[in-house]
């Protein structure tokens, strides 16, 4: 009855639905639900009730809740402290990014990075994401007055007393022993003033936004209907059913021109670009083609490509921008011109991507005959001696296991074992490597 009615609670629009695709619906969530529990205990899974676990909610301005639920903002600064520790959602307020945030992102160096990364640009671009809405989760994991971080007199979100004292870093559910919490994401520093009080995010959630929500001061708590819709989304986020839409490529690069151009020195500039160059040098010499005759045919080719259109290779003091083909702009951000060694790098990339996805396709269409062609025979065989069945499985995985080694060393003369052998008594035994 219990795990009946948390289906219940978990799927219930499944009007119209197949039975089987609403178990299979309902069971995903559950299984996110069970993950969801073994990361963020305190939530808690439904009972029998069909509503979910009451949830606390804290409302912050946009663009920096969206900030935290994306793991950049992991402090936030609010003048009062509240003893409740645990999962809470984050309610983007109903308030319009002011032209304060812009300015601020232009006059601060670490948030205009961040907001670059985000492919933030301008203030156009902070007023398209969601307001008066639920958008994610966070574990609050610590509250402390100001003075008592600066006491720390270390950086923010090193391993060290502070993390303790936020609990920052991840707490091991078994042991509860605390371990340097590792993210690929940049935190974005937050400055703490010393009457004030420190807020702690940890493990965030982002969900698919559940919008019309009026927010609330101080910390609130959400209706159930609407627990039950951020439980859900948890769920639907962590499983894969909801994935928060990427970031533009084409405008994060604009961005973060822009941000350097701004922030960065000349010299800063200078070894930017020949670390780049660098990058690009070692990346062509892992993209030569070990074909000799290709590598000088696809050289041939760039040369006439490059004539083509004006541009001389062969000329170092006149190098142009390299034109983009419409047809292949993709490539490059629907640029309609790039550096010509980037040019090139896109170019051998993509050739070797190819070849190898034509490779694996040809590997399928020669591995899989051949491998129901070994099991026929090998089922055949056991009709015969009956003792030889428990064997196929084993001789198959042998097999496969030898044919992807041989795909590894591209060898499509790879040859499956077909002779009959004999054990120490005589008996034929399954053939094996």
């Amino acid at each position: 009855m219990y795990l009946e009615s948390t289906l219940f609670v978990l799927a219930p629009d499944t009007q119209g639905a197949s039975p089987t695709e609403t178990r299979s619906s309902a069971f995903r969530i559950v299984i996110a639900q069970i993950a969801i529990l073994a990361d963020f205990p305190e939530r808690g899974m439904f009972d029998g009730s069909q509503t979910a676990p009451p949830m606390r909610v804290l409302s912050i301005q946009q663009p920096y809740a969206q900030l935290v639920v994306r793991g950049v903002k992991r402090l936030e600064v609010r003048t009062w402290a509240t003893d409740f520790r645990g999962r809470i959602a984050i309610h983007a307020s109903a308030a319009v990014p002011s032209h304060d945030i812009e300015r601020e992102s232009k006059t601060n160096r670490e948030l205009g990075e961040c907001f670059a990364e985000q492919g933030w640009e301008h203030r156009e671009d902070l007023k398209r994401l969601p307001r008066s809405a639920i958008i994610g989760t966070v574990e609050l994991t610590g509250v402390h007055l100001g003075r008592d971080v600066h006491a720390q007199k270390t950086d923010q979100f090193a391993w060290n007393s502070f993390s303790d004292l936020l609990e920052l870093a991840t707490r091991d559910p078994l042991t509860g022993h605390l371990h340097p919490l590792r993210t690929s994401t940049r935190p974005l520093p937050v400055t703490t003033p010393m009457d004030e009080y420190v807020w702690a995010f940890v493990r965030p959630v982002e969900i698919e936004p559940i919008t019309d929500v009026t927010g609330k001061l101080n910390l609130w708590t959400l209706p159930d209907d609407l627990s039950r819709q951020v439980a859900e989304g948890e769920a639907r986020s962590m499983i894969g059913e909801w994935d928060p839409p990427p970031v533009d490529r084409a405008k994060r690069k604009k961005s973060m021109a822009a941000w350097r151009l701004l922030w960065t020195s000349m010299l800063e500039r200078e070894v930017d670009r020949m670390e780049e160059n660098f990058q690009l040098n070692r990346e062509l010499g892992r993209l030569q083609f070990p074909d000799r005759d290709f590598e000088d045919a696809y050289l041939m080719a760039m040369l006439h490509y490059a004539r083509d259109r004006g541009v001389d290779l062969l000329d170092e003091n006149n190098r142009a921008p390299f034109p983009v083909d419409p047809h292949i702009r993709r490539l490059f951000d629907g640029r309609e011109a790039v550096p010509e060694r980037e040019f090139d790098v896109a170019v051998r990339r993509y050739i070797r991507d190819e070849a190898a996805r034509m490779r694996e396709e040809k590997w399928v269409r020669e591995r899989r005959p051949r491998l129901v062609a070994m099991l026929a025979a090998l089922r055949k065989e056991a009709e015969k001696r009956p003792a030889l069945a428990a064997d196929i499985e084993v001789t198959m995985e042998i097999a496969i296991r030898g044919l992807a080694e041989a795909q590894d060393e591209n060898d499509l003369e790879y040859e499956l074992p077909t002779e009959k052998k004999t054990d120490q008594f005589g008996v034929e035994r399954m053939p094996d490597f």
